[in-house]
């Protein structure tokens, strides 16, 4: 692989599927351009996939409008995708925050071989002024979503790093969206006393770290790192230390895979079968129904065994649609984590879920009618309904936005379909399509995974081996 004159290695990658054809771009040099400006978008989005098809070595700097000090500022990130990445199936991530008076670029040099051997989507952001500051943390959070909206990434899997004044910020930028991020890297950071005392003020969630210097550092001086890590540990959060014999103020690339080993052991625990998988991506065979992602939701009527009736008339321009289509098995017991779904998404999305039969027969459908069960059970012996939304197994579901344009289907065969994994996946996606900000989404994201449907304990990988001396 060649490098170009800035010595930044540039690497060719192919489409996936999920991703790369929403993204609007064009040849080397021209800007991506924000979702703001539809009619380019279009347009470079035919360019880009031209190009990658053509075998071209593809790197992408996207610009966007962003929020900043009470108005707008136009931001800049640089985009770099992994060589290889298996159809259908989601990419790590890594956000990079460079260091004073550097820019993006420079912070993805190190970055760019070992996130593409390991599979890593790497985005490199540019502050507003010569270095970080908090006024810089909305623009990040409108990085890291619109880059999440167009690429097909693992939202188990995305990493936080930042070097010197960037590892300062990425030090409070990353407990504070906990919900996104599952780890923070803070190399060569500019902390002392006062940097112990703005972590300990802080009251984000708790993180895992991992955490360099070296010891050579004339820029920022090695003693520096002791009251941060202490202030980490004070605060709750799980720190791996890397002290680096002979390293100056630089990132240490020849340590870069401990980096990776150490990320691989903090994914999050995984957020369930509709949130690792783009169902743009699925092969035909595999999806669900024959139905297209934007295909318009078909007319039906339906009445439930509550008694209620529900047409697509009444529903669609209103509220967003979930229909699911449940095997034969399953009882009353299965309900529970949908009921708890269908009540916190009432306002926005109404729910039917669809079966070829009820357990127990009529004393079944006595039991859903006296149960008030929250979401309506329609009866479908004869696969009517199956029928009309052209489903071809069960389970299934599909997902309607309140234009009726279908937007989600899942499960992918043979995936874990326990009643609760089901239910906290469709609630990661209602929060994915439908909060009104993405403070919201975050916010339901995070009640997924901590409190509504609590993940199981994280296994704890062996420690990452630290240089000798792993001391201040």
């Amino acid at each position: 692989m060649g490098r170009s004159d800035t010595g930044i290695t540039r690497q060719e990658y192919n489409p996936c599927a999920a991703g790369f054809g929403r993204i609007a771009g064009g040849r080397k040099g021209t800007p991506i351009m924000s979702s703001f400006r539809l009619a380019s978008v279009l347009g470079a989005t035919l360019a880009l996939a031209a190009s990658v098809a053509a075998g071209e070595e593809k790197e992408e700097t996207r610009t966007l409008r962003v929020p900043y000090r009470g108005g707008e500022r136009t931001a800049r990130c640089l985009v770099v995708a992994p060589p290889r990445v298996e159809a259908g199936r989601k990419m790590p991530m890594l956000l990079g925050l460079h260091g004073a008076m550097l820019n993006e670029r420079v912070e993805a040099r190190p970055w760019r071989e070992p996130c593409a051997r390991y599979g890593y989507l790497l985005v490199s952001a540019k502050s507003a002024g010569a270095t970080w500051d908090q006024e810089d943390i909305p623009m990040l959070d409108a990085v890291a979503a619109e880059v999440m909206r167009d690429f097909p990434v693992d939202a188990a899997r995305v990493f936080l790093t930042g070097f010197s004044s960037g590892g300062r910020l990425a030090m409070i930028y990353g407990p504070r969206r906990a919900d996104l991020f599952a780890g923070v890297i803070a190399m060569s950071s500019p902390w002392g006393e006062s940097g112990a005392a703005e972590i300990a003020a802080e009251k984000g969630s708790r993180l895992p770290f991992f955490v360099t210097h070296g010891v050579e550092d004339s820029v920022v001086p090695f003693r520096q790192s002791a009251p941060a890590v202490a202030a980490l540990k004070a605060a709750g959060h799980e720190v791996t230390f890397l002290k680096v014999a002979g390293l100056g103020h630089t990132i240490p690339r020849d340590r870069l895979d401990q980096v990776f080993q150490w990320m691989a052991a903090h994914a999050k625990a995984a957020a369930g079968p509709a949130d690792v998988l783009d169902p743009r991506a699925m092969p035909a065979a595999d999806r669900p129904t024959a139905l297209e992602i934007g295909d318009p939701c078909p007319d039906f009527t339906v009445t439930s065994l509550q008694g209620v009736t529900y047409t697509r008339e009444a529903i669609v321009g209103r509220r967003a649609l979930a229909l699911i289509f449940s095997g034969a098995s399953g009882g009353a017991a299965d309900r529970a984590p949908m009921e708890e779904v269908t009540r916190r998404w009432a306002e926005k999305v109404q729910v039917i879920v669809v079966r070829p039969s009820v357990p127990l027969g009529k004393t079944g459908e006595e039991m859903v009618r006296r149960l008030k069960v929250a979401f309506p059970i329609v009866k479908d012996p004869d696969e009517e309904v199956n029928k009309v939304f052209k489903v071809r197994r069960a389970p299934a579901t599909l997902i309607f936005d309140r234009g009726g344009r279908l937007i989600d289907m899942g499960p992918k065969p043979g995936e874990n379909t326990d009643p609760t994994l089901a239910a906290r996946a469709m609630h990661l996606a209602f929060a994915r399509h439908f909060s009104d900000s993405n403070a919201e989404r975050a916010a339901a994201a995070d009640e997924a995974r901590r409190t509504l449907f609590p993940p199981p304990a994280r296994g704890k990988a062996g420690p990452v081996e630290p240089a000798a001396g792993d001391d201040f």
